[in-house]
Parts: structure tokens; sequence; C-alpha cells
């Protein structure tokens, strides 16, 4: 199953820096799973299929 995710994150004000960290829990037929296409930006980011 392909599925596309927004995520909003709100950033405080004196930060400088950041990290994202991904983690799979219950991830059945595990040897197929990843994350790719990742993006970050400081607009919205509109779904490719809207």
């Amino acid at each position: 199953m392909n599925k596309y995710e927004v995520k909003s994150i709100k950033v405080p004000e004196d930060a400088s820096s950041m990290k994202l960290q991904w983690r799979m829990h219950n991830a059945k037929n595990n040897w197929f799973w990843s994350i790719d296409d990742i993006r970050l930006d400081d607009q919205m980011i509109v779904s490719p299929n809207e």
C-alpha cells in the first residue's frame, strides 16, 4: 500500500536545527517496507493526488 503523509511541525522560535527519525512498528512482511521521497519545506506541501 502506498501512502502519502503530510505532517505539520511546530518549530520553536529559538530553534537552530532539527532532527527527524522514523521507526516502523508491527511492520509485517518487513523485507519490502521503505520510506522514500522525504520532503521538508517552509511552505504547505500539497498532495500530488489533490
